[in-house]
């Protein structure tokens, strides 16, 4: 049987579309769940760095937030959803 593998490369991705994106990926995976069944990293982890990225990038303007933003997404990035 083929195992399917999610997209998680956000290499061409903007910071705009990023968030979005990501929680798409997420909502896929849940709706199929049969096909994604056992994810190496849980969703709900993924899901909470997502949450910490939107927070981060919620904020006003200040020092280090890009650095913040950035570290944010490389650590989604660098967890493997599939």
């Amino acid at each position: 049987m083929h195992k399917q593998k999610a997209l998680t490369s956000f290499d061409h991705v903007t910071q705009a579309d990023f968030s979005p994106l990501a929680k798409l990926i997420v909502t896929e995976m849940t709706a199929n769940a049969t096909v994604y069944s056992h994810p190496p990293i849980p969703l709900a982890t993924i899901k909470s760095q997502i949450n910490t990225w939107d927070s981060i990038s919620g904020q006003a303007d200040h020092p280090g937030k890009t650095g913040a933003l950035h570290n944010a997404r490389t650590v989604l990035e660098t967890s493997q959803f599939v």
